[in-house]
């Protein structure tokens, strides 16, 4: 079990070192793959260049795209949505139904499990057969809330690979455009190399679509694993309001 924990537990360290250890030997990769372009001279920045306008906003995309990856994951952890201290204290004075300090001490903490408590409370001193029901409506919005920024990585992802194939559709045509207007440059090899530079920002918004894709089904899990602890905890409390309903205040 505890072989089980440690492995959960490293998870996200190994799953950033291997992404960076792909990003970096992409390079690589793409020098290898293309071995007519280096004899010509061409090197990945000058093919990079070569991908025109569009390689602008797909460079942006990577840098939010990297910015969203390092912030959820310091940001999507069950310290910072449930620290373990807050539902002791929280807990304790449940059991003493304290109600007034729990609702003042979810009051100025921010936090799904402070929000579904004062919903709870709330609920309770209107209708205390539906205390459970408002506060899996307050944690099904706190999700959402979350949800909604982690879906920016989802949106990276779809955008990124349309940007690629407009670049490759613009360099295709500017490609053929100037082989009609001079014939002699119809070579095979001067158009494999006009082709090679179109289709570099379609590779680009793949390269950054990938990533972007897979690191969100992996924090949208992270969120589900969170708030079901934070479900099971809210359920403890909210049996305890139920068996001890507060006054109205």
């Amino acid at each position: 079990m505890d072989g089980k924990l440690l492995i959960f537990k490293q998870f996200p360290r190994r799953t950033f070192w291997i992404a960076a250890m792909l990003f970096y030997s992409l390079p690589g990769l793409c020098q290898e793959s293309s071995p007519e372009l280096a004899d010509e001279g061409m090197t990945l920045y000058e093919l990079l260049k070569a991908g025109g306008w569009t390689m602008v906003p797909l460079a942006l995309l990577s840098l939010l795209a990297l910015g969203l990856i390092f912030y959820f994951f310091f940001a999507l952890t069950q310290r910072r949505l449930m620290p373990n201290d807050l539902f002791l204290q929280l807990r304790g004075l449940a059991r003493d139904a304290r109600w007034d300090d729990v609702y003042r001490i979810c009051n100025v903490t921010r936090g799904p499990l402070p929000s579904m408590i004062m919903s709870g409370i709330r609920q309770a001193e209107i209708d205390p057969n539906n205390i459970v029901e408002a506060m899996q409506n307050a944690g099904d919005r706190e999700v959402q809330k979350i949800m909604r920024q982690v879906r920016y990585l989802s949106e990276v992802a779809t955008i990124a690979p349309l940007l690629g194939l407009l670049g490759t559709v613009l360099g295709m045509i500017d490609a053929f455009s100037f082989i009609a207007v001079d014939i002699s440059m119809a070579k095979p090899v001067t158009l494999a190399m006009a082709v090679a530079k179109a289709l570099v920002t379609t590779a680009v918004g793949l390269i950054i679509a990938i990533p972007a894709m897979a690191f969100y089904f992996y924090f949208r899990g992270r969120v589900q694993s969170i708030f079901s602890r934070i479900e099971e905890a809210a359920q403890e409390l909210a049996d305890r309001i139920r068996q001890e309903p507060p006054g109205r205040r």
